[in-house]
């Protein structure tokens, strides 16, 4: 997999993919006095879903940096990949370029997907001190096109593994609650691995 610290993350999440209602009711919360510390436990558990799966779950958008492109193909971490957007790289006088679309292929079939050096197409060789390649790319469970959608594709199970670690931390707030192993199993079945890796 990418080392986090190739990635930045460029727009977050517009939405959860639990609700707050969702959420109080599977914590029997039928007052609003804690809704502002729920919706922190929802995020908060999704960013920790997300990390362990190495999914993005709701739509959001990515960039992730690599030193070279003399490879015929870069594996895109976050899956489920919905579109790269640009492959940029900074030339030997320091100046931005892009890669035309043409130059490179998807492969959105696998998880996670695959960028392929397109047949004939020639890449940069990065030589400049500190340059690289970036690749911006969107990604999330697809909805139906409107802003903050996806959340409604979103796996039940992972959506099961975020309330129960929200209710572990709503019990344990004054704790720092650790991922429920309930949790860990649910999510253990949608976990990415990448080339080379076991489950």
């Amino acid at each position: 997999m990418t080392p986090s610290w190739n990635l930045k993350l460029i727009t977050p999440p517009e939405v959860e993919p639990v609700s707050l209602d969702e959420a109080k009711a599977h914590l029997y919360v039928t007052i609003d006095d804690d809704d502002a510390l729920i919706q922190r436990l929802i995020r908060a558990a999704r960013e920790s879903a997300e990390l362990y799966t190495r999914r993005a779950f709701v739509t959001q958008t990515w960039e992730v940096a690599y030193e070279s492109l003399l490879v015929p193909m870069l594996e895109l971490p976050k899956p489920p990949l919905q579109a790269v957007e640009a492959i940029e790289y900074t030339d030997d006088e320091g100046n931005p370029q892009t890669i035309p679309p043409t130059d490179y292929v998807v492969d959105t079939f696998v998880e996670p997907a695959i960028v392929y050096r397109a047949r004939a197409a020639g890449w940069p060789v990065l030589t400049a001190p500190g340059s690289r390649a970036r690749i911006r790319f969107r990604a999330g469970y697809v909805g139906d096109g409107s802003p903050g959608t996806g959340a409604e594709n979103v796996p039940a199970l992972v959506k099961q593994a975020i309330l129960l670690h929200v209710g572990a931390m709503y019990e344990n707030r004054h704790d720092a609650a650790a991922m429920p192993m309930a949790c860990e199993n649910l999510l253990h079945q949608v976990r990415v691995y990448g080339w080379g890796e076991c489950c």
